[in-house]
């Protein structure tokens, strides 16, 4: 990997229950870390259907490897929320990692 690459800030986001002041379990998400990653649009010949979601990938991205990252996991970039796809490590060697992205759109 090569480090300029990592030339933007991506803030993961880590999923949250807690409690209302009704008892009623309410979804949050808190800021997990922040890190430099190379981050990519796909092409729309690259864009796939994930068969999970039911959403279109529209971001790749690359950083160095990171313990606890998940799927479902999000992360803002640019003001946009991103939801993550299953972290790969294609070679194996814990160095780095490719994830996948599709954009959060709240209803």
């Amino acid at each position: 990997m090569i480090a300029g690459r990592l030339r933007y800030q991506v803030i993961f986001l880590q999923d949250i229950e807690s409690r209302s002041e009704t008892g009623a379990a309410v979804k949050e998400f808190a800021p997990f870390v922040t890190v430099r990653a190379d981050v990519r649009d796909l092409k729309s010949e690259l864009r796939f259907m994930s068969q999970s979601f039911n959403s279109i990938v529209t971001k790749q991205l690359y950083l160095r490897h990171i313990d606890g990252l998940e799927a479902g996991m999000r992360f803002e970039f640019d003001g946009v929320m991103y939801q993550t796809e299953k972290p790969l490590d294609k070679k194996g060697t814990r160095r780095e990692l490719e994830i996948l992205a599709s954009e959060v759109v709240d209803a």
